[in-house]
């Protein structure tokens, strides 16, 4: 596990006092406490302006839907558990007017766990960064990215790197594997436990973990890695980065899978049953129009799209006789 960076120990203390700042049981102890953190050092007023910035940012529109939409604010609260507020220290932000546990829909809006990485994207964000030497790396929405001992390590979502013909082989590392290009384009998904690796132009090495020793990936090709094990990834390469284009090419793929890739893409909730979640999906989906990719689900499944607001999406299946 890598070890947190002091830039990650300030955004966690930050988001800490601002939970507890606004939570209602703050006393004029904590008040003071708080003003000694934020003066022991600069870095602790840079920490709050950012964490402040950012969580203001995302909480009023929540505030705006709560007072607009009370239907949607039941259906939330039905959906999240609202904690107790002796509890309210370890995450829960109590947002007016909905009474949930805010924390989680709080990083729906705007993943808290990024504010501190070298690389990162938000909710429905799709960013391209140059890496100098010719080398770049573009990332799905909601991914994060940092620099560790000369490589780039995957934490969470999306990559695909673009990187020039070099001696040194371009080094991306996550928890299932270590991958190696000496010039080309790639993509690697985190889901989980595993990683999907994919040669998009030029051949890799990886290096699974537990000690296995290197295997070569050619163009065109995908593999699953997971701890020591291998899997050839029976997909198309090629629709596997059809997010840097904003589309979901599917097929015969889970519900389950497709709804995570749309949660990427979404501020707000999407309730999955698990009796819909194993329904085989194949087409091409819109990832930046997130309403008409639900639309189309909803159209060509045997299911029922129900919309609580911009907040809350519960699909299910539909019972016989009432698809469409």
């Amino acid at each position: 596990m890598a070890r947190m960076s002091s830039t990650d120990a300030l955004m966690r203390q930050a988001v800490t006092w601002h939970v507890l700042l606004n939570s209602g049981d703050a006393n004029d102890d904590d008040h003071q406490r708080f003003q000694a953190w934020l003066e022991k050092h600069p870095s602790h007023g840079d920490a709050w302006k950012r964490v402040h910035g950012a969580l203001d940012k995302a909480l009023s529109p929540l505030r705006d839907q709560a007072g607009a939409d009370p239907v949607a604010a039941r259906a939330l609260r039905n959906v999240i558990e609202r904690p107790p507020r002796r509890r309210f220290i370890r995450g829960a932000l109590a947002v007016t007017g909905i009474g949930i546990s805010g924390g989680l829909l709080l990083s729906r809006m705007e993943p808290l766990d990024a504010l501190g990485a070298d690389f990162a994207t938000g909710t429905a964000e799709r960013r391209q960064f140059d890496l100098g030497n010719g080398n770049t790396l573009q990332l799905n929405a909601r991914s994060i990215v940092n620099r560790a001992d000369g490589a780039l390590r995957l934490e969470r979502g999306e990559m695909l790197v673009t990187c020039t013909e070099a001696a040194t082989p371009f080094q991306v590392n996550c928890d299932s594997a270590r991958i190696l290009s000496h010039g080309g384009r790639f993509m690697v998904r985190k889901e989980g436990s595993r990683a999907l690796v994919v040669a998009m132009e030029g051949p890799l090495a990886i290096e699974p973990g537990q000690g296995r020793s290197s295997l070569a990936l050619a163009e065109g090709l995908g593999v699953y890695v997971e701890h020591a094990t291998v899997t050839p990834y029976a997909g198309d390469a090629t629709a596997s980065a059809a997010w840097q284009r904003g589309l979901l090419e599917v097929d015969n793929q889970p519900l389950a899978q497709v709804v995570d890739a749309l949660r990427a893409y979404r501020h707000g909730y999407i309730r999955l049953s698990p009796r819909a979640a194993t329904l085989p999906v194949l087409g091409v989906l819109p990832l930046d129009d997130t309403d008409r990719a639900l639309d189309l689900l909803g159209a060509t499944l045997p299911i029922h799209v129900t919309h609580y607001g911009p907040l809350l999406v519960v699909i299910d299946t539909a019972r016989i006789g009432s698809v469409g």
